[in-house]
């Protein structure tokens, strides 16, 4: 539900639709919380989201496996609330098998910093790849692209420890927030730039 309006607001800019319909029989079960369209291609984007951990590598690759079947979509993302219940090697944003792509949208210190940004870029990244497989779509840096990512963990990882030890520290809190602050405004940069080079 908290991610129904970022996706619908996505798919307005492409012109595109999002379905939620992880209560909603499809081809074989109810795998598949979110069918995104992409209009001009008819092709499809499941997404399955998660609050839970921890998390398997061959658990999210079963479970998008599972719903691009079940709901004919060609790409899967799966997004989980918090990055501790992923595996440390995959980090907040990684792609597998060419089709999957896992995305960690927060911490269980530090919530609702990037959820709106990192869903975007998500669906961005997976337009681009199904358009680029039909031919109608520009070729994706992806090099580029992750290690604008990379950035924006390193970024993270560093206002993660310093809001951790905010809650211990009674001096100089201006300070803290004035790092926090700048380390926040980095992200977004950072996270702009990423889109831009999907929309290229």
């Amino acid at each position: 539900d908290y991610c129904q309006p970022i996706l619908e607001s996505v798919a307005k800019v492409f012109g595109d639709t999002v379905d939620k319909t992880g209560d909603i029989q499809g081809l074989i079960d109810d795998k598949g919380d979110f069918v995104y369209t992409i209009k001009d291609l008819g092709s499809k984007i499941v997404l399955e989201m998660k609050d839970m951990k921890p998390i398997t590598l061959p658990y999210i690759k079963e479970q998008l496996d599972g719903g691009m079947t079940n709901r004919a979509a060609q790409y899967g993302i799966f997004v989980s609330k918090k990055r501790e219940a992923l595996p440390n090697y995959v980090g907040i944003f990684n792609e597998y098998d060419d089709n999957k792509l896992v995305i960690a949208l927060g911490s269980e210190l530090e919530d609702e910093i990037i959820h709106d940004d990192l869903i975007r870029v998500a669906i961005g990244w997976a337009r681009l790849k199904l358009k680029q497989q039909s031919g109608q779509g520009p070729t994706l840096d992806t090099g580029k692209i992750r290690t604008k990512i990379q950035s924006v963990e390193a970024k993270i990882a560093a206002l993660t420890n310093v809001k951790s030890k905010c809650t211990s520290i009674e001096n100089d809190t201006e300070a803290i927030r004035s790092i926090v602050a700048s380390v926040k405004d980095d992200i977004a940069e950072d996270l702009e730039e990423i889109t831009k080079l999907l929309n290229a």
